[in-house]
């Protein structure tokens, strides 16, 4: 234990065991305890948030009880110890950022996202494809395969792509309710290549502008019994945004489980970087 504070222990051990007599209408202040204070507050270990005051200045409330401005408490026989909290302040800010602030549309949280994902698929399709030529595989046992028997097919995963991209920002646009389709799945690969091109050509012509006007609509969600209403923003990022990552991440694992030679960046496309 360091010395200072065992002499801070020391202090405290005696100033408990006075009798709560020797602090009461008495006109010479008890001795002060000093403890060490607790620098809880890294970032400014000067003025620490959490520090345990007692220096003892008593003054009488009502029904006898002795208190201290401190934070020491007389009542009775007992000596409490209440910690003086002070809110924390905020950390400082990096150079770099003062002065700045940085903010998405709805269009720049989404859209582009969505253009990279859906793209992607559309290349797992052509490398899907090829493996089949190459290997003897027949093309429908990827269409409809299925990643464990309870789960939708790799069409259905394809289709979903469509339907939480393009189709999603269409009912947000044209002020619909958003259920699940019932259009017929692609059979083939060329009717999956249309799926995923027909949600790429809606994407391209979103306009971010318009797209903004809609973002203080109520989007209304219906699927059998399920019925419940979005904002814009919830629908796009905690439900349409989730569930393509969710569909594209499936339709990668179906493929990936069939022997294509498929890896991590044909999962996530054109990567948005910086023009070296």
């Amino acid at each position: 234990m360091p010395p200072s504070t065992a002499r801070a222990m020391t202090a405290f051990t005696a100033a408990w065991s006075r009798p709560p007599s020797s602090f009461q209408n008495s006109s010479s202040a008890p001795p002060k305890v000093l403890v060490p204070r607790h620098n809880s507050d890294t970032r400014r270990p000067e003025r620490p948030s959490l520090r345990y005051c007692m220096s003892y200045s008593p003054r009488r409330l009502s029904r006898g009880i002795v208190t201290t401005r401190g934070g020491a408490v007389q009542a009775g026989c007992a000596l409490i110890i209440r910690p003086l909290l002070r809110r924390p302040r905020a950390a400082p800010r990096h150079p770099r950022h003062r002065g700045s602030t940085m903010s998405l549309t709805l269009y720049q949280a989404t859209v582009p996202t969505f253009i990279q994902i859906a793209g992607a698929t559309r290349q797992i399709l052509d490398k899907a494809e090829a493996h089949c030529a190459e290997h003897g595989v027949p093309p429908e046992s990827l269409v409809e395969a299925r990643l464990i028997e309870d789960m939708w097919t790799f069409a259905f995963q394809i289709k979903s792509v469509r339907t939480h991209t393009a189709r999603a920002l269409q009912t947000l646009m044209e002020g619909g309710t958003f259920s699940p389709p019932d259009d017929p799945l692609a059979t083939d690969f060329a009717g999956l290549k249309a799926t995923v091109d027909e949600a790429l050509e809606y994407l391209a012509a979103v306009d971010e502008d318009e797209l903004e006007n809609c973002a203080e609509r109520i989007v209304p969600f219906a699927a059998g019994s399920y019925k419940f209403d979005f904002t814009a923003q919830n629908f796009l990022l905690s439900f349409a945004q989730p569930n393509l990552f969710f569909h594209a991440t499936t339709a990668y694992d179906i493929l990936r489980a069939r022997g294509v030679e498929i890896g991590k960046i044909d999962f996530l496309g054109a990567l948005r970087v910086q023009p070296g």
